[in-house]
């Protein structure tokens, strides 16, 4: 008898065998524990953050797709478009550059880095940035569209044990190609899939863990369901988020408030016949799809989670409605763009760049400082309403204890 050495994540192998309903019960039990972390922060330290938890690193905006609800791809298309402005007139990060925040983030004391673009496997040293975050013993993240990955690099993940890869499925292969404007994406989609799982077979290991995630928009609500199927096939896990949008009026009343200096300055004020969802059918369709995973013991995360028609219909067609109405995001995740600017999130702030101070020095600086309080004043900016970190309905039940802070 030949014993087979299981090279396994205890983590994930735990979530593969958890039915959904226990899962949704341990990440909520999760996100409350992990709370005291920020919240603390937010109460008693007046702008001040704890040692930030994650950060986001875009390390490339160059990107093989032009996706037709991607705010960067509509964005580029405009020929005044600051963002093209900003591509075409900064260097990105050098692989050493890159590999030194890394380092910065891992003595700061983040937990988890998340990699990505654009389209991350763009760039040709991408496994060496993915080597560095594994050196430092933090967990990672890639989000990817898959139309890239090599069988080499494929092998590479496996090895070195990336923790989640998120591959982004937007519909059956039609609708797929459609929404990500090219005729071959969805089978480079599967073939990167099927190159990481055949990888780990060989390798005797469970990671990646991998998501097929899925942007609900009109393009594709009344076919999402059939995705289960294909997250079946493929033994992955399926994500359904929702469309990320503003419009002029947000934004409008957004930069009254705390104009843009920085970060990713893109026009995300997505067509009107991109989310104009027929929400009863969005609605029939998830419960479906819950439904059919349940069946089929596929692990379906809902972010956030509903499934109502009439909260669909604030999700898409209000757009002063909030899922979350404060934010907490700012107090322990930051993101950096490929230009080494330091920014909190889609409020595009610039908080400094890291080719001239470290991660450490910008994390509590006055800018962050003055952000991070103005933030707690408000809750939320008027543009971040449909924000995909607003999927928590603990921020809203966490006590805000303005009487504390109000006397500072």
């Amino acid at each position: 008898m030949k014993f087979v050495f299981l090279d396994y994540n205890l983590k994930y192998l735990a979530k593969s065998t958890m039915p959904n309903w226990l899962l949704y019960y341990v990440r909520g039990m999760r996100s409350l524990i992990s709370s005291w972390t920020y919240w603390s922060a937010y109460v008693f330290k007046n702008g001040r953050a704890n040692p930030p938890l994650a950060i986001a690193i875009e390390v490339t905006y160059r990107c093989n797709l032009t996706c037709a609800m991607c705010p960067q791809a509509i964005d580029l298309k405009n020929p005044e478009s600051i963002l093209r402005a900003q591509m075409k007139e900064n260097d990105e990060l050098k692989t050493e550059e890159i590999i030194r925040v890394i380092n910065e983030a891992g003595k700061l004391g983040v937990k988890r880095v998340t990699v990505t673009g654009g389209e991350a496997f763009i760039r040709r040293d991408i496994m060496d940035i993915l080597t560095a975050i594994k050196k430092n013993h933090m967990v990672c993240y890639v989000i990817s569209n898959g139309g890239v990955m090599k069988e080499d690099q494929a092998r590479e993940v496996v090895k070195m044990g990336i923790d989640k890869i998120t591959f982004s499925l937007d519909g059956p292969e039609e609708i797929h190609n459609m929404i990500r404007q090219n005729k071959n994406q969805f089978h480079n989609l599967l073939n990167a899939v099927r190159m990481i799982q055949s990888e780990k077979k060989a390798q005797n290991k469970n990671v990646p863990d991998l998501t097929l995630s899925t942007t609900l928009s009109a393009l594709n609500a009344h076919r999402v369901s059939e995705l289960v199927e294909i997250a079946a096939k493929e033994k992955a896990n399926i994500n359904f988020g929702f469309l990320f949008y503003t419009t002029k009026e947000m934004e409008e009343r957004t930069n009254k408030m705390f104009p843009p200096t920085g970060g990713k300055i893109e026009d995300q004020d997505i067509p009107m016949q991109i989310r104009s969802v027929d929400v009863n059918v969005l609605s029939k369709e998830i419960e479906k799809a819950k439904n059919m995973a349940e069946r089929l013991g596929i692990k379906i995360n809902i972010q956030p989670y509903i499934t109502a028609p009439e909260d669909l219909y604030n999700r898409f067609h209000n757009d002063r409605h909030a899922y979350v109405h404060h934010c907490f995001y700012p107090w322990y995740a930051m993101r950096l763009n490929p230009y080494g600017d330091v920014y909190p999130c889609q409020m595009n702030i610039k908080m400094g760049n890291v080719r001239e101070r470290p991660l450490a020095e910008l994390w509590n600086n006055d800018i962050y400082v003055k952000f991070r309080q103005e933030l707690r004043r408000v809750g939320i900016w008027p543009k971040c309403a449909k924000c995909c970190v607003l999927k928590d309905k603990l921020w809203d039940k966490l006590p805000n204890m303005r009487w504390w802070w109000d006397k500072k």
